[in-house]
């Protein structure tokens, strides 16, 4: 159970880090590929801050999750950002009738994030 709890945490806190990161010191890197330009200097503050901050905040909190007395808060993290997240993309990606390779290579791993995170947290319930 232990190695499932500090897998999930690993696997979100790191791509939280990782593209918290990206966004923050080369947003343009991915922002093409999504399709958002950033004309002038505020919107780039503001993607800087929303993806990469943001992003890195929540990455970071997750990595800081590995003791037993926080693990349980690491995966109810892990589970509302990316069950959250994976949510909203399929919602819009369904009432919109808008997908793209990159959309579903990301709902995919919101959805496996936040699936691996439940489990985790009903493993934990039937543990104690």
């Amino acid at each position: 159970m232990k190695t499932l709890n500090s897998l999930v945490i690993s696997i979100a806190g790191l791509g939280f880090v990782g593209f918290g990161i990206i966004f923050l010191c080369w947003p343009e890197v991915m922002l093409p590929g999504i399709g958002i330009v950033t004309p002038d200097l505020h919107s780039q503050i503001e993607i800087r801050a929303m993806y990469g901050g943001l992003e890195l905040g929540l990455g970071i909190l997750l990595l800081s999750c590995f003791g037993a007395e926080r693990q349980r808060f690491g995966l109810q993290l892990s589970l509302a950002s990316y069950g959250g997240l994976g949510f909203a993309r399929a919602a819009s990606m369904l009432v919109m009738g808008v997908a793209s390779p990159f959309l579903w290579v990301a709902l995919i791993w919101e959805g496996i994030i936040a699936a691996l995170a439940l489990l985790a947290l009903r493993n934990q319930k039937v543990a104690t």
